[in-house]
């Protein structure tokens, strides 16, 4: 939910000027966004509890049944909403489209892509319907690779996985530092390899940090969260942020024990009540960028701060109406279809632990 919010931070100024000049992150350290450094925590956070699902799912389907349930009914009804709701009274051309138009418009809505439509939010700087969107079909391949990693049994053989992990971050950290644009090779001919295989720097960041995740998860019994540790790796996760090519390396390792520390430590109970009942992180993350863009298009004149604040209140609003409506029943459905929670036999004894509610 924290990250979630500080998206609304990140993106409120650019919203509103069209340029990452007063980004409050971009301002301090000159390399990334707030909205990065939160989306990267994301993918962290997620790989170490999309991981946990896998070693708790007693088979691949029930796995991938509650992946498709947790990501595919939110996105969808929030795609919609995008698209028919907000698209028209923003400018939107939907008369415009065509059946060949909608066919397109439902495909990118198949694969978890953001919504397109010619005219929205024109009289804005940022002229995006609903930009964030973008990382959840990078987020869903993710969930594709856990199993995919268990197949070839690097969940079973760690140090293969945190080999992976390693390798990833060092190739983002070479991307940044050489300004690289990589590309997927003979794939890239492909006519629907963008689609599949979505934008190489991108995906090699993203399941960088996903897969730092996953080490940590699979690393859990050899790791001792303390304290002055987790001060310790804040403050070296900060210098990293004045250097480029470092920056996510740093969140990825020090920043993220720095976090799990803070999950994980017993001093700070009153974090166990935040988002609990009303899981509305998902929901903040989906609608945040159309309702900011709306206030803006209707009161230009808004100060950043003020922006965020409104667009915070009502957005949360709108994201418990879909944790209620859509996301709480979604999540019965899952649990129940999938049966009792039990140890994989790919994965070499590891304990299961029932998965809970809010990790996905």
């Amino acid at each position: 939910m924290l990250f979630a919010s500080l998206v609304i931070v990140s993106h409120s100024p650019q919203i509103l000027e069209g340029s990452l000049a007063n980004e409050p992150l971009t301002r301090l350290f000159g390399t990334i966004t707030l909205g990065a450094f939160a989306v990267d925590f994301f993918f962290v956070i997620s790989g170490y509890l999309i991981s946990g699902s896998y070693l708790s799912s007693r088979t691949l389907t029930s796995f991938l049944q509650k992946r498709v349930l947790r990501i595919y009914p939110a996105f969808v009804v929030a795609y919609l909403a995008s698209v028919f709701l907000v698209g028209p009274f923003v400018g939107g051309r939907l008369d415009e489209l065509g059946f060949g138009g909608y066919l397109k418009l439902f495909a990118r809505m198949l694969t978890l892509d953001v919504p397109l439509l010619d005219g929205a939010f024109a009289r804005l700087p940022e002229a995006k319907l609903n930009s964030p969107m973008w990382t959840i079909s990078y987020e869903f391949r993710c969930y594709l690779l856990v199993p995919a990693l268990g197949v070839l049994g690097l969940l079973r053989r760690r140090w293969l996985a945190l080999g992976l992990t390693v390798a990833l971050l060092a190739a983002h950290a070479a991307i940044v530092h050489f300004q690289l644009q990589p590309t997927w090779g003979p794939l890239s001919d492909l006519p629907s390899s963008k689609a599949i295989f979505r934008e190489p720097a991108a995906m090699i960041r993203l399941v960088a940090m996903f897969m730092s995740g996953v080490s940590l998860r699979l690393f859990r019994d050899e790791i001792r969260f303390d304290g002055r540790i987790a001060a310790g790796c804040a403050a070296g996760a900060v210098l990293l942020l004045f250097v480029p090519a470092l920056a996510e390396l740093g969140l990825a390792t020090l920043g993220a024990y720095a976090v799990f520390w803070v999950a994980f430590t017993k001093r700070l109970p009153f974090l166990r009540h935040v988002n609990n009942d009303w899981d509305v992180s998902y929901g903040v993350y989906l609608y945040a960028w159309p309702v900011a863009c709306v206030i803006a298009l209707y009161a230009p004149q808004i100060s950043p701060l003020t922006l965020t604040c409104v667009t915070f209140v009502v957005v949360c609003g709108l994201a418990a109406l879909s944790w209620r409506l859509v996301e709480e029943p979604c999540l019965k459905l899952k649990r129940r279809g999938v049966a009792r929670a039990v140890a994989r036999p790919d994965v070499g004894g590891e304990t299961a632990v029932p998965e809970g509610r809010t990790p996905q």
